[in-house]
């Protein structure tokens, strides 16, 4: 029989998890947004200084969270287009196709469809 203590363990486990994916979520919609209606070429180093370390954490330790993987790394592409750095951005996107084939059903593969 399972005890209480260990079901409220795991249900504040998967709400803490849901709230840190939403949270990332939600900055990388911020950059994306901020980065979409700038064309300052400080303003954009700034985005990326921030979305490189939103890539490299969630490539550290956020193996799970793919969803927010290829939409952070869809936004490092973007700006590093923006930026001029078009082999950069090309290496990135290929990173973001890469993690997109690494899944099966995903809500990415449903809006390419």
């Amino acid at each position: 029989m399972i005890s209480c203590r260990f079901i409220l363990a795991f249900l504040f486990l998967i709400s803490f998890v849901y709230g840190f994916a939403q949270d990332i979520t939600s900055r990388i919609f911020e950059i994306q947004t901020a980065t979409s209606s700038t064309s300052d070429r400080s303003d954009l180093i700034k985005y990326y200084k921030s979305i490189l370390q939103i890539t490299d954490s969630l490539d550290r330790n956020g193996k799970g969270l793919v969803n927010q993987r290829i939409y952070a790394w869809g936004v490092k592409s973007h700006i590093e287009y923006e930026l001029g750095d078009i082999l950069l951005s090309e290496s990135s996107s290929i990173r973001t196709l890469e993690l997109l084939d690494s899944v099966e059903n995903s809500d990415w593969r449903k809006l390419a469809k």
